[in-house]
C-alpha cells in the first residue's frame, strides 16, 4: 500500500476503531504516518501509543528512533 496512503485511510481508521488497544494497529499506523513529512508528528504520537501497549515490540522502538532522528 506504500504510496496508496489516501486509499488506505479508511481501512486504517476502521482498525483503529475495531482495536484501539492493539499495538500492532498502533504500529502500522505510525508506519504509515511516517512516510509522509506532513504527518511525521502524528506518527511519534502512534508509535508513543504503541510503545505504550507494548513496549517489548523492537520494531516500535526503531521506528521511534528513526522518527526521532528526521527532526
Amino acid at each position: 500500500m506504500q504510496g496508496r496512503g489516501r486509499e488506505a485511510g479508511d481501512a486504517f481508521d476502521e482498525a483503529m476503531r475495531l482495536a484501539p488497544t492493539n499495538a500492532t494497529t498502533w504500529f502500522y499506523q505510525a508506519y504509515h504516518l511516517s512516510l509522509n513529512p506532513t504527518t511525521r508528528r502524528l506518527a511519534e504520537s502512534a508509535i508513543a501509543i504503541s510503545l505504550r501497549l507494548d513496549p517489548t515490540r523492537p520494531e516500535g522502538e526503531t521506528l521511534r528512533q528513526h522518527l526521532a532522528e528526521r527532526r
